[in-house]
C-alpha cells in the first residue's frame, strides 16, 4: 500500500465542499472536472479500508494521477489539495444511520459504504460532501424526485430536498451530487470530448478482487464496468474465467436445490 498519513477523526474540522475520492472512474472524473475544466479547488477525501484487497490499487491510481497532473497540467495539479486520508476503523458506530441503511437495503441494492460514509460525515460534521453518483444511475429509484438543484460552495450542484423520505435523508442529507444531472454514458462522452479519457483509463481503479494486479472480471464493479461500456479495462482472459466461474456456481446451486427437492419428495413418500 502506498504511504499515507491517516487523519484522526478528532483532527477533522467541520467543512463543506469536500470531494469523496475513491480512485474509481466516477470520483476521479469529478476531481478532473473540477481541477481541469471548472478550474475550482478540490479538497479530496479518501477512506482507507485496510481489509479491502483493492485499497493499495486505489491509492496507487490516485498517486499516479496526481503525478501525471503535476507533469502535464501543473495549474490543475495546484488546485488539488493534498488528500485527507481517514482510516475506516476510526469511524464511530451510529445506530440511527445503520438502521436507515438496513431499511433502504430491504428494497434497494446499496453497498456498505452507504452505511459508513454517512457515519463519517456526521462524526466529522461535514456538509455538502460531493458524492459522485448519477441521477440516471442505479440508485435513482431510491431517491425518486427528492433531489433538486442548489447553489453549493463550488457552484451549482444537487442535494436532497426537504421532502426526501426519512431513511434517505438520514443517509444522504450531508452530501451533494454534482453528477446528478448526467448519466455514466454521457460522462464517458464528456470525458472523451475533453481529452480526459487517457488519464481516466491509466489512473483509475475499480476491481475489489484483483488477480495478479489486474481486474478480476467477476466482482460487481468489474461487471458494472463491462455493462457500462468499459470492458476493455478488464483483461479478456479474466472476463472469460469469471463467466465460467459464474456458470459453475449457478450449476452447483441448481444441483443443491435439486438434491434438497429430491430429499423432500423421498421423505414425503415414506
Amino acid at each position: 500500500m502506498p504511504p499515507f498519513n491517516p487523519t484522526h477523526l478528532n483532527d477533522l474540522s467541520p467543512q463543506d465542499d469536500l470531494t469523496l475520492w475513491t480512485g474509481g472512474w466516477d470520483s476521479t472524473y469529478r476531481v478532473l472536472q473540477r481541477a481541469l475544466l471548472e478550474e475550482t479547488p478540490v479538497r479530496p477525501v479518501y477512506v482507507v479500508d485496510r481489509n479491502r484487497g483493492s485499497a493499495h490499487m486505489e491509492l496507487g491510481a490516485m498517486n499516479g494521477l496526481l503525478l501525471a497532473l503535476e507533469r502535464r497540467y501543473p495549474e490543475a495539479y495546484a488546485r488539488i489539495e493534498p488528500p485527507r486520508y481517514v482510516d475506516l476503523r476510526a469511524v464511530p458506530p451510529d445506530p440511527e444511520i445503520t438502521d436507515a441503511w438496513r431499511t433502504l437495503r430491504e428494497d434497494h441494492s446499496i453497498g456498505t459504504q452507504y452505511d459508513w460514509l454517512p457515519r463519517l460525515a456526521k462524526a466529522a460534521d461535514w456538509t455538502g460532501v460531493e458524492l459522485s453518483i448519477y441521477g440516471g444511475g442505479r440508485l435513482r429509484p431510491m431517491f425518486g424526485d427528492s433531489v433538486g438543484r442548489v447553489e453549493g460552495p463550488g457552484g451549482p450542484t444537487y442535494a436532497l430536498s426537504d421532502d426526501a423520505p426519512e431513511p434517505v435523508q438520514v443517509l444522504f442529507g450531508r452530501f451533494a451530487f454534482p453528477l446528478w444531472d448526467t448519466t455514466k454514458a454521457a460522462a464517458f462522452e464528456a470525458a472523451e470530448a475533453a481529452g480526459l479519457s487517457p488519464l481516466l483509463d491509466a489512473h483509475t481503479w475499480f476491481c475489489f478482487k484483483p488477480r495478479n494486479g489486474k481486474p478480476c472480471g467477476g466482482c460487481r464493479p468489474c461487471q458494472f464496468m463491462v455493462k457500462d461500456g468499459l470492458g476493455h479495462r478488464v483483461p479478456a482472459v479474466n472476463r472469460v474465467r469469471a463467466r465460467a466461474e459464474r456458470a459453475v456456481n449457478r450449476a452447483r446451486s441448481r444441483a443443491k436445490v435439486g438434491t434438497k427437492l429430491r430429499a423432500l419428495r423421498d421423505r414425503a413418500t415414506r
